[in-house]
C-alpha cells in the first residue's frame, strides 16, 4: 500500500492522466480488451555515451530518423490505442536538442492529460533545459544511475564525473517540480550492489526504475539475466517502496510483463518492438498504420502469457522467439524473417 501511495506522486498533478488510467483499467477488466498504457520514444540511438551495459546499441544504423512531424502522427495514434504514458529515451534523447523536445513534449501534454517523461543520461541537462521542459508538460525524469559508487558508474559510461552530474542535478530538478527517477540495469553481474542504490534512493525519496538486463546490445552473447536471484528482485521489490520495474502496475494487474501488450517500442527509424531487450520489429510506423501492429502484438500466443518479465524469466520465450534471432543479423528483425513466424502466426 505505501508503494502504491508513493507511487500515485506521479498522477498528483496529472488529473487528467489518472481519468485516462482508470479508463484503461476498466476497459481491460470490464470489457476484455487490450489497451496500450506505456509507449517507450526512441528519438534517437546517436549518444555521447560509450556504455558497456548498452542494449540498443546495435540498433544505430545508417538510416533516415524519424523528424519531428512524423513523431507527432506517431503520438496521434499512440493516443487513439489509450497510451497514457510517454516515454522519451534513445541513446541520449537531448542530442535532438532543447527546442525539438520542448516541441515534442508540448504536443503530447498539450491538454495535460498524459504522462511525459525523460531518459537522460543528464551530460547535456542543466536546470534551464529541467524549467524549459517542466514548461513544455514534462511530467518526471530519469536520470540513467549504474551504482552509487562514483569509479564504478563513470566506468560503466565511461564518463568521468558523469555519478557527480547527476546527483547536483537531482535537487535541481526536484526544485522545478519534476518527478525524479533513477534508472538502472539490473544483471546477474550486480544484483548485489541494487540494494545499496534502493537504500540510498529510499532515503532520498527518489523512485528506483529497475530495467532487468538481457543478452542484447553490448550484451550480446552474455547470459546475464538472474533467474538464479529470482526471489532476491522479488525480495526488493517487496522491501523498498521506492523500487519500480515495468512489471509493478499494469493495467491487467501487477506481476506481468507489459511489453506487447500495454507497452511498447517505437525506434528513431519506425520500427515497432516490444521492448529494447526483444529486438523483433512488428512493423514500421511510416508504412503501415500502428493500430495494425499492435493487433498483430495481441495475437502473439507468448506476449499474452503472465511472466513478470518474459526475457529474463521465461526459458520458454527466449528458446522459441528471442534467441533464434541472435545470430540473424542486424535488429531490429522483421517480424515475418523470423525462423518460428509460422509457429505463432499460421
Amino acid at each position: 500500500m505505501a508503494s502504491l501511495i508513493k507511487h500515485l506522486r506521479f498522477l498528483a498533478n496529472t488529473p487528467k492522466a489518472t481519468i485516462r488510467i482508470l479508463d484503461g483499467v476498466l476497459r481491460t477488466w470490464l470489457f476484455r480488451q487490450n489497451r496500450l498504457r506505456n509507449c517507450q520514444l526512441a528519438l534517437t540511438f546517436k549518444c555521447n555515451h560509450n556504455c558497456d551495459i548498452c542494449s540498443s546499441s546495435l540498433f544505430l544504423q545508417n538510416r533516415q530518423e524519424l523528424t519531428l512531424k512524423q513523431w507527432y502522427s506517431v503520438v496521434d495514434q499512440l493516443k487513439e490505442l489509450g497510451c497514457v504514458h510517454f516515454d522519451l529515451t534513445g541513446g541520449e534523447p537531448t542530442l535532438n536538442g532543447l527546442d525539438f523536445l520542448k516541441s515534442l513534449v508540448s504536443y503530447i501534454n498539450c491538454h495535460k492529460d498524459r504522462i511525459v517523461s525523460l531518459a537522460t543520461n543528464a551530460t547535456r541537462i542543466d536546470q534551464a533545459w529541467l524549467k524549459e521542459l517542466k514548461k513544455a508538460g514534462l511530467n518526471s525524469i530519469l536520470f540513467n544511475l549504474q551504482a552509487l559508487d562514483a569509479d564504478l558508474h563513470d566506468d560503466i559510461v565511461k564518463d568521468k564525473g558523469n555519478l557527480e552530474k547527476i546527483i547536483s542535478l537531482i535537487p535541481l530538478a526536484k526544485k522545478e517540480g519534476l518527478n525524479v527517477c533513477i534508472n538502472t540495469c539490473l544483471g546477474n553481474y550486480n544484483i548485489k550492489e541494487i540494494e545499496k542504490l534502493a537504500e540510498w534512493c529510499e532515503k532520498n525519496n527518489l523512485f528506483l526504475l529497475i530495467n532487468l538486463a538481457a543478452p542484447t546490445g553490448n550484451f550480446l552473447g552474455k547470459d546475464v539475466r538472474i533467474r538464479e536471484f529470482r526471489e532476491e528482485y522479488y525480495r526488493m521489490l517487496k522491501k523498498y517502496s521506492m523500487m519500480r520495474s515495468d512489471t509493478t502496475y499494469n493495467f491487467r494487474g501487477p506481476n506481468l510483463c507489459p511489453g506487447g501488450i500495454e507497452k511498447i517500442y517505437i525506434t528513431s527509424y519506425g520500427e515497432v518492438i516490444q521492448c529494447t531487450f526483444c529486438q523483433i520489429s512488428f512493423g514500421n510506423v511510416l508504412k503501415q498504420p500502428l493500430k495494425d501492429i499492435y493487433k498483430i502484438f495481441c495475437r502473439h500466443p507468448l506476449l499474452k502469457a503472465r511472466y513478470i518479465c518474459k526475457h529474463s524469466f521465461s526459458d520458454e520465450f527466449r528458446s522459441k522467439w528471442v534467441d533464434p534471432i541472435i545470430d540473424s543479423g542486424d535488429p531490429p528483425v522483421p517480424i515475418d524473417k523470423h525462423p518460428n513466424y509460422r509457429l505463432f502466426f499460421p
